[in-house]
C-alpha cells in the first residue's frame, strides 16, 4: 500500500500551497503513526492558465477557494 498526500496535506494547510507541499515533505520521512510505511508521494493537479502558465489547482471553477466563478484557462497567471 502506497500513502500519498492528497493536494498536499490539504487538512493541516492549504491545499496545493507551498508550505503544503513542504510539511507532506517532512512527513515523508518518517514513518506514519498508524501505519509502518512513510508516505510515498503526493498527489495534486496541475491546470493550464490562458496565457499557457502552469499552475497548480484542483477545481473546475475559482468559486469554492475564491469566490469567483472563473476557471484559470480564463484567467492570465499573473491574476
Amino acid at each position: 500500500m502506497k500513502i500519498l498526500g492528497h493536494r498536499g496535506a490539504r487538512a493541516e494547510h492549504l491545499e496545493n500551497s507551498q508550505v503544503g507541499f513542504e510539511y507532506v515533505q517532512k512527513l515523508a520521512k518518517k514513518p506514519l503513526a498508524s501505519n509502518r510505511n512513510a508516505l510515498a508521494g503526493i498527489e495534486f493537479d496541475v491546470q493550464l492558465t490562458a496565457d499557457g502558465e502552469l499552475a497548480v489547482f484542483h477545481d473546475e471553477n475559482l468559486r469554492r477557494l475564491f469566490k469567483k466563478q472563473s476557471r484559470l484557462d480564463q484567467l492570465q497567471f499573473a491574476e
